[in-house]
């Protein structure tokens, strides 16, 4: 049938979530509430109940024909779905909780968010799915503003600023209700954004998640970068925040202050694991297995020259996960099975995860090196900055959000220092 509406991409990422948020038994019941709105013809909410057991799936749209569309489709497929004809805030408020809510729209998403952390239960999860270019992008800068909250504008690490805005608007939202959120899972496929949050209730998550919101001073004159401290206190020369002298060697305002943005990790690696695991039973898996290869590449952030960080060798705190009924070991086909029994799970194995901020999260932001790199010189391959990076003691890894930056804890001043060194 052809549809003249849309189908929400990343279907299969959103999906496996779902059936790794089924494993790990956060839920309490014997059946998952899931409710996908905007459901447009009704594909995600279809694919949910019919590779996901145990599950209570509603689908709803507000447009008429969508709803005629999701009827129809329910039925060519005999599959027994709740279809409502109502807008999906309509359907949030209502008295019934939901453990997986996955909101898909063309527009921006802010205007679901009270509904959504209103009405999602603890330990569930919101999944959402957007192409709001004219705010993440900073087409309209006072757009982003207006939905979430925050100033942004054009820098080379747009991608990932935008995420960080949705979140810290999430984060917002789910504190209003004292539930705090977790950042499961964030990707970016061309315009098309999915960002994945687990939710906790109490206040005192609410207070740690704003903790994690916070202003970036950005340079326009060198695109260098830096998250402003935690602090209600005035800072009397920002411009010493920042590697680059270009406040004092410029004439005008250079500096600006974006955000507050999220300043915390981005994606949890308990959970990317589940998730790998999760994807080898799934026709999908090749797709997703590599997606999650990347994101867990880019949450180590290595230091040394080695490609994966022993538990020994990590700054950071892993993320605790404990197997039950473990079987023998088989070793994958796929990355993404290596890199699950690289971590000691194995792929018959169940694991919990336990929700909890890893202590040294992969630096935030990126640096393109096709921008940074000494103009007098040739560009140097991507892996081989890593490399020289790596060699210099700093974090630094490739990140999947831009094909030509490498995110590092090293200041735009060091990059560029190690670069020129390797000319020498």
């Amino acid at each position: 049938m052809k549809s003249p509406f849309v189908c929400p991409p990343k279907l299969s990422l959103v999906t496996t979530a779902l059936a790794t948020l089924k494993e790990l038994k956060w839920h309490k019941g014997v059946n998952m509430k899931c409710l996908d709105a905007a459901g447009s013809v009704g594909v995600s909410g279809l694919l949910w109940k019919k590779h996901v057991t145990d599950v209570d799936v509603c689908i709803c749209d507000i447009r008429k024909n969508a709803y005629d569309l999701i009827l129809q489709n329910s039925k060519l497929n005999k599959l027994s779905v709740e279809v409502e004809n109502k807008d999906a805030c309509e359907v949030l408020y209502k008295p019934v909780g939901f453990n997986f809510i996955h909101l898909e729209t063309s527009r921006g998403v802010a205007m679901y968010f009270d509904a959504a952390f209103r009405n999602i239960t603890d330990h569930g999860v919101v999944a959402i799915t957007s192409t709001d270019d004219a705010a993440m992008q900073a087409v309209a800068p006072e757009l982003a503003l207006r939905h979430y909250g925050g100033v942004i504008t054009k820098t080379m690490y747009q991608k990932e600023l935008g995420i960080r805005l949705i979140l810290s608007s999430m984060a917002r939202a789910a504190a209003i209700y004292n539930k705090g959120i977790h950042p499961l899972c964030c990707a970016m496929n061309k315009s098309s954004l999915t960002v994945m949050v687990a939710v906790k209730k109490g206040a005192c998550r609410a207070d740690q998640s704003l903790g994690f919101l916070c202003k970036v001073l950005h340079c326009t004159v060198c695109q260098e970068r830096v998250l402003c401290p935690d602090t209600q206190f005035c800072v009397e020369s920002p411009s010493s925040l920042l590697s680059c002298r270009c406040a004092s060697s410029s004439v005008g305002k250079v500096l600006k202050e974006l955000g507050p943005v999220w300043s915390g990790e981005l994606s949890h690696k308990g959970f990317l694991l589940a998730m790998s695991q999760q994807a080898t039973k799934f026709p999908w898996s090749q797709a997703v297995g590599k997606v999650m290869v990347e994101l867990l590449d880019e949450i180590e952030c290595s230091s040394t020259r080695n490609k994966r960080r022993n538990s020994n060798q990590s700054n950071g705190t892993p993320a605790k996960i404990q197997k039950v009924d473990q079987e023998p070991e088989q070793s994958g086909n796929t990355d993404a099975e290596r890199k699950f029994a690289d971590d000691g799970t194995t792929e018959g194995g169940k694991c919990t995860v336990e929700l909890e901020y890893d202590e040294s999260p992969p630096p935030a932001f990126y640096y393109n090196i096709h921008h940074h790199s000494p103009k007098s010189h040739p560009m140097r391959p991507l892996n081989t900055v890593v490399q020289l990076l790596r060699q210099a003691g700093f974090r630094a890894c490739r990140t999947p959000l831009d094909s030509l930056s490498v995110r590092t804890s090293a200041t735009l001043k060091q990059l560029q220092e190690v670069l020129l060194k390797s000319y020498a």
